[in-house]
């Protein structure tokens, strides 16, 4: 008989009820190094304009690459997930770029699996 281990979830708030009023900003990066999947949960509240969130990747934490983004987010309360199965990096940020007029709070929650 053989041993299967169990999958390991882990959850890393990235952020916090961020105002995007207080404007652009780069999030601190998490090491997904020991990771098979994650997630971003991205859960936002009275968002109003057209905030950015670019997801990068890196290797070294120094030169990141893009991967994805998820640009358009509807007035009102909602949550969106982000998945990706396969990545190069070792490490992972979102950087938001709130756009002209943008307002609202989200936060942002990485959920990863072994």
């Amino acid at each position: 008989m053989s041993y299967l281990p169990q999958k390991n979830f882990n959850s890393e708030t990235l952020v916090s009820s961020y105002d995007l009023t207080s404007g652009d900003t780069t999030l601190v990066s998490s090491d997904i190094s020991n990771y098979s999947k994650f997630s971003l949960q991205f859960n936002v509240v009275d968002i109003r304009g057209l905030p950015n969130f670019d997801i990068e990747q890196s290797l070294d934490g120094v030169n990141w690459s893009y991967i994805s983004q998820a640009s358009v987010i509807p007035n009102g309360n909602s949550t969106f997930i982000l998945d990706k199965q396969f990545f190069s990096g070792t490490k992972l940020r979102v950087c938001l770029n709130t756009g002209q007029n943008s307002s609202g709070t989200c936060t942002i929650i990485l959920l990863t699996k072994r």
